[in-house]
């Protein structure tokens, strides 16, 4: 926090003006809850229950461990103490796959989306990544344009296309009907 003299006189006193503090933090199983709840709560993929379903049912089991994010590494984001969505970077040779950002209903159209996708290309590019990309319903029209208007680019809608993308880099992905592959150049220093 920090305390400001008022601009006004003397007699109207001081005020002061609390500084929200962002901040992501690396995921553990223990967070497999939260991670859960922000997922089910998500709005962010619109015509992306399929996507959903397969998160939740992954990270819900017994059994959930670290393993069950597999090479995902998982980032929740916090406003002051208050979670408010996650995000998560797997990379794969000099690419990294984007997931989410998945956001509490309460956090959309504020910024917070866009401050998640800042943080994961901050990561890729001190990871030395050259590529991020997103594979997301191709019916999800309102996550593309969000990705779409924070530096993605529209790849393909076409399965075949994406699984030889890159030399092959997907080919064993497991892709759903009617997927869409956005990719956004990881800009680094010179």
């Amino acid at each position: 926090m920090f305390l400001k003299k008022s601009p006004l006189p003397a007699s109207a006193g001081t005020y002061i003006i609390a500084m929200s503090e962002r901040r992501i933090v690396k995921a553990n199983p223990h967070a497999i809850p939260l991670m859960l709840d922000i997922v089910e709560s998500t709005a962010f993929l619109p015509g992306g229950e399929q996507f959903r379903a397969r998160f939740v049912e992954r990270l819900s089991s017994q059994a959930a461990t670290q393993a069950s994010f597999g090479n995902c590494e998982y980032y929740i984001a916090f406003e002051d103490h208050f979670p408010f969505g996650l995000v998560g970077l797997a990379p794969l040779d000099d690419c990294g796959e984007l997931r989410g950002p998945f956001l509490y209903r309460d956090y959309l159209g504020r910024g917070y989306g866009e401050y998640l996708l800042s943080q994961i290309h901050n990561l890729a590019r001190d990871r030395e990544l050259r590529l991020l990309y997103a594979l997301i319903p191709a019916d999800a029209s309102k996550a593309q344009s969000f990705l779409v208007r924070n530096g993605f680019e529209l790849v393909s809608t076409d399965s075949q296309l994406i699984k030889r993308w890159r030399d092959g880099l997907l080919a064993d992905a497991c892709l759903e009907t009617g997927t869409a592959l956005l990719a956004r150049l990881v800009e680094h220093e010179t």
